[in-house]
């Protein structure tokens, strides 16, 4: 067999085998099924609802007035204290202070446990594998005393790798990625998002909504939040979208 006959059949092999790859991820990424709660299209608040002027984002004013809308979802944004060995409801590091001392993740199961979460685990991605178990466990404590069910809970997070202890934990995941735009990466990156999906690194992508485009036709059937969304008529096209599971939003929104 000539050297030329001999590269041929091996490039005609590499092609082969990346096509046959390139099925039957898509085939296990339209095969899985994975959506949060069973439901999709959920209208959530962004770290509760101050769209009417009251309370602060992040507090315990701003859930209730999110709940008192029949809103049955909201996002908050938390820190695993390693020294504390408990969670802060809080945007920022030094936390912020609400009346006068930090709010504890466990003060607002306590209060409110018959909603859904959205958690956006700030330092999730600077904590050794060893924090990332421990905070594991402190969450499995607190939803068991307050009575909270896991489907109930999204854990967000821009490290996927420790994300993954929260997927496999039974957790409902989602990776917070910003798909930039490029022309020759894009494959690469989307099926970076693929294969770490199927085999269960997270659950779901979540990225601002001026990013969704950008991957909508290109990420199969992996589900979708998208963040924050205060146009009506955007909010109306995205409840259309089957991807798109949770939308967070500051206002008061009525179908």
């Amino acid at each position: 067999m000539s050297l030329k006959k001999k590269f041929f059949l091996s490039v005609v092999s590499v092609i082969s085998i990346a096509v046959i790859l390139i099925l039957y991820v898509n085939f296990k990424v339209s095969n899985k099924g994975n959506s949060f709660n069973g439901r999709s299209n959920n209208i959530w608040a962004h770290r509760g609802l101050v769209d009417s002027g009251n309370g602060e984002p992040n507090s315990i004013e701003s859930i209730k007035i999110a709940i008192d809308l029949n809103i049955n979802g909201v996002e908050l944004d938390v820190f695993y204290d390693v020294k504390l060995d408990d969670f802060i409801v809080s945007h920022d590091y030094p936390y912020n202070y609400k009346n006068g001392s930090i709010l504890l993740l466990d003060s607002v199961f306590s209060k409110f446990n018959s909603i859904s979460y959205w958690l956006d685990f700030k330092n999730l991605e600077k904590l050794s594998p060893k924090e990332v178990i421990l905070s594991n466990n402190k969450l499995n404590f607190l939803i068991h005393k307050n009575k909270i069910s896991k489907k109930k809970l999204l854990i967000e997070s821009v490290s996927v790798s420790n994300l993954s202890f929260y997927a496999k934990g039974g957790y409902y995941t989602s990776w917070w990625v910003l798909p930039q735009k490029s022309k020759y990466l894009s494959i690469l990156r989307n099926y970076n998002y693929k294969i770490k999906y199927i085999f269960n690194k997270y659950s779901s992508l979540s990225m601002p909504h001026k990013y969704y485009e950008r991957i909508k036709t290109s990420t199969g059937d992996i589900p979708v939040n998208l963040f924050t969304v205060n146009d009506s008529l955007l909010i109306q096209k995205f409840i259309k979208d089957k991807k798109v599971q949770i939308i967070l939003t500051d206002k008061t929104y009525s179908k």
